[in-house]
């Protein structure tokens, strides 16, 4: 499975490990999670 993932995305992801943030980095986290749920109901996987 492959999760695209915007520039701003990435510029998200990348300012939370530079601030070492961990919620941040988390709800990044829940959001790809969601985003790879949603495409796998869409193909039938889940």
């Amino acid at each position: 499975m492959v999760v695209t993932i915007s520039d701003q995305d990435l510029m998200r992801m990348k300012a939370a490990l530079l601030d070492d943030d961990r919620d941040e980095a988390l709800q990044i986290i829940k959001e790809l999670v969601k985003q790879l749920e949603i495409q796998a109901g869409r193909r039938g996987l889940l």
